[in-house]
């Protein structure tokens, strides 16, 4: 049977306007996984269908399908960035200068007020979420999600979902290190 992000429990999603800004600058909308609602800034129509919407429902999606309590927040915000920016005129490219894995996987910047770190950390997990994706497959993608959904650590869902190569967060951080341009 095929891996797959999809999920039978989906029904009414809620968006709502909120008249608030975020905390951060950056922060266009917000998603909750527990009432299936999408809140949005204000924004023009383009910019809520082609960005906003594609992101905020993908936190939606991985949320419920993994769960809140099981996905690190490097993933949800990484794969909502990447699935936003799949038109590759959009894409974020990466700084210089990264964040070590490990240091990116425990990061929370949900309050964080460095707009330059908070930017480094979406551009960083979006690409490490696209080398995942672009150079292993979706399948394996939904191997890591159901491994985590399963309760497993991150290195445990690594290793059973790409055990070839990439078995440990230091692995995984060699490959996707070598495989930017230089």
């Amino acid at each position: 049977m095929a891996s797959s992000l999809t999920h039978d429990r989906w029904g009414l999603v809620i968006l709502a306007l909120l008249a608030r800004r975020p905390s951060h600058k950056g922060a266009a909308g917000r998603a909750s996984s527990e009432r299936h609602e999408i809140s949005s800034y204000r924004q023009s129509e383009d910019s809520f269908l082609s960005s906003l919407l594609p992101h905020e429902m993908s936190h939606l999606i991985l949320g419920d399908f993994i769960g809140r309590e099981h996905i690190p927040l490097w993933l949800n915000e990484g794969f909502a960035q990447w699935e936003h920016n799949r038109n590759p005129s959009k894409t974020t490219p990466l700084p210089a200068r990264a964040f070590a894995l490990k240091a990116l996987m425990d990061m929370d910047v949900r309050e964080d007020r460095d707009v330059t770190r908070v930017a480094l950390f979406y551009a960083q997990s979006a690409n490490i979420v696209g080398f995942l994706i672009n150079t292993r497959g979706g399948g394996r993608f939904g191997t890591l999600c159901h491994g985590l959904r399963d309760g497993k650590t991150i290195e445990a869902a690594l290793s059973a979902a790409y055990p070839d190569d990439l078995t440990t967060v230091d692995a995984l951080e060699q490959k996707w290190l070598s495989s930017l341009p230089r």
